[in-house]
């Protein structure tokens, strides 16, 4: 069996979650075109501690709520 951890919820606007480990989540932006790929570190989530550049936020399931609610559709082939 094999667990993917490293590009988990993601959103139409390209924002995705990764896991660093148990209770360990890192909030990110990818872009993609046909010249480059990019990643934009927006947030982390560490033992309970909830950090957007490096300031403590105490709104997270807020902050969840408004940058997750635009999941990607995934076609899956059987």
């Amino acid at each position: 069996m094999t667990t993917t951890r490293c590009f988990e919820e993601l959103q139409n606007d390209g924002t995705y979650r990764g896991s660093g480990g148990a209770g360990d989540s890192y909030y990110m932006r990818a872009t993609i075109s046909t010249e480059s790929y990019t990643e934009e570190y927006i947030a982390e989530y560490h033992d309970g501690v909830f950090t957007i550049d490096g300031e403590e936020v105490d709104d997270y399931e807020g902050w969840l709520s408004e940058n997750f609610s635009d999941p990607a559709y995934w076609w899956e082939k059987n």
